[in-house]
């Protein structure tokens, strides 16, 4: 009996020496081998495994947790504006051939060689300037515009013309040149892949276009005469005339596969492989320069000769005459605009 109160006693004893130690070092802030009340870490409901998380401790030495997502392949994008320059070269696309645009040589017995021209207006070298807005890491939109510095296109006729047989003969070239210029406005829908170290995407939308081009004819006459054990005469003339082709709005289709590589937080470069699906069809032609034999000579034209007006459709009669002061009518054609190209350009996103 005795010895079982000993006991009690000294049980009663550790009990109180342990739980007053507990509460001892629980005032110190001590966490207690027996405190079996763990605080639990709160995990956001987004957490997986293929991401990391950033503790970050401010300059006041107040702690915060400030949690950061990592992919494999580089940070995730985000939404923000971004503006973007960028220039490239276009190649022909959506060809067509011109009615006389042709290489063409006659030689002096008559014989001829003529090969079509393929022509383009789209093609040629382009600058781009723009701006857009990503709603998230994949999707966006963006508007551009677009300037044209077209390419030109030249056919060219040579031939010659036997005038007295061993004594004379008369030499005609005459190139004719189209060259385009255009100025577009893209708005576009972006599908992004979301990275931002290598980031791929496309682009599609539509193209609005203010288009024109110019229409140059230069002659060379030569007069060759041959006078035996004396030089040969020659005789040069040259006449040339300037028509721009202008008016209507083209509208189009354009789409883009790209790529962007990042510099830094704010800046990438990007790398686009775009195509362009238009036609133009312009309201109206003037000419505006006309020389012959070197003199200017655009005022002995008439109205109906310096302009042509374009329409869809054309009502006339036999008796229907257009009077001199009038201008020239004619059916709408449409020129290609179209090109596949290749444009490099940098961005600064704003975030």
């Amino acid at each position: 009996m005795k010895k079982n109160l000993f006991l009690l006693i000294v049980m009663t004893f550790v009990a109180n020496f342990t739980f007053s130690q507990m509460s001892f070092k629980e005032s110190l802030g001590i966490k207690s081998k027996l405190d079996f009340t763990e605080r639990k870490l709160i995990i956001p409901s987004n957490y997986s495994s293929d991401k990391k998380f950033i503790l970050k401790i401010d300059e006041n030495q107040e702690t915060t947790k400030k949690w950061k997502s990592l992919k494999a392949k580089g940070e995730e994008s985000v939404s923000g504006f971004f503006i973007y320059v960028s220039t490239g070269y276009g190649l022909n696309l959506g060809s067509q051939t011109i009615n006389g645009f042709t290489d063409k040589t006659i030689d002096t017995i008559g014989f001829t060689t003529e090969n079509q021209i393929n022509v383009s207006m789209g093609k040629g070298l382009c600058f781009k300037l723009g701006g857009g807005y990503m709603i998230n890491g994949n999707f966006g939109f963006e508007l551009g515009a677009t300037y044209l510095l077209g390419a030109k296109s030249v056919s060219t006729l040579d031939s010659k013309t036997v005038l007295v047989p061993g004594s004379s003969y008369l030499q005609n070239t005459t190139d004719i040149t189209y060259k385009p210029s255009l100025f577009m406005i893209n708005p576009s829908i972006i599908v992004s892949a979301g990275l931002e170290v290598v980031n791929p995407y496309a682009k599609f939308g539509m193209t609005i276009g203010f288009a024109s081009f110019t229409r140059e004819v230069s002659t060379t006459l030569t007069n060759t005469i041959l006078t035996p054990g004396m030089p040969d005469s020659v005789i040069t003339t040259s006449n040339y005339q300037k028509e721009e082709f202008s008016g209507s709005i083209a509208v189009g289709f354009n789409a883009t596969l790209g790529c962007a590589f990042r510099i830094n937080e704010i800046l990438s470069f990007f790398a686009e492989f775009n195509m362009l699906n238009m036609t133009y069809s312009p309201d109206k032609s003037v000419i505006t320069e006309y020389t012959l034999q070197g003199v200017n000579s655009l005022a002995s034209l008439t109205v109906k000769q310096r302009q042509t007006n374009f329409y869809e459709t054309l009502l006339s009669t036999p008796l229907t005459t257009i009077p001199d002061t009038s201008p020239n009518q004619a059916l709408k054609q449409s020129y290609a605009f179209g090109s596949i190209g290749l444009n490099l350009g940098l961005k600064i996103n704003f975030r």
